[in-house]
């Protein structure tokens, strides 16, 4: 199950950060690669970290324990962004 989680989070990832790659005006920067790769590379790095964190294949239901937490994750980010976003 991991397995699929690990290519689906790292094709979201692939695909989301690409988008910095193609602006409109401008050719990508030397710094827009590092980015995209940094956020690969943190995506999947942090993924296999909290996979191991949990016992790896011996682990339980890591699946159980990350979705939550990526859902308050993620509001919490946006509650943080919400006045950047407005302003």
């Amino acid at each position: 199950m991991f397995i699929y989680f690990l290519a689906m989070l790292t094709l979201d990832t692939l695909v989301y950060e690409s988008t910095s790659l193609f602006p409109g005006t401008e050719d990508a920067s030397a710094w827009d690669y590092v980015g995209y790769a940094g956020s690969v590379i943190f995506t999947v790095g942090g993924a296999l970290v909290a996979y191991r964190v949990n016992g790896g294949s011996a682990g339980k239901d890591f699946s159980h324990a990350v979705f939550p937490l990526m859902w308050v994750l993620t509001v919490r980010f946006l509650a943080f962004m919400f006045p950047v976003f407005v302003w």
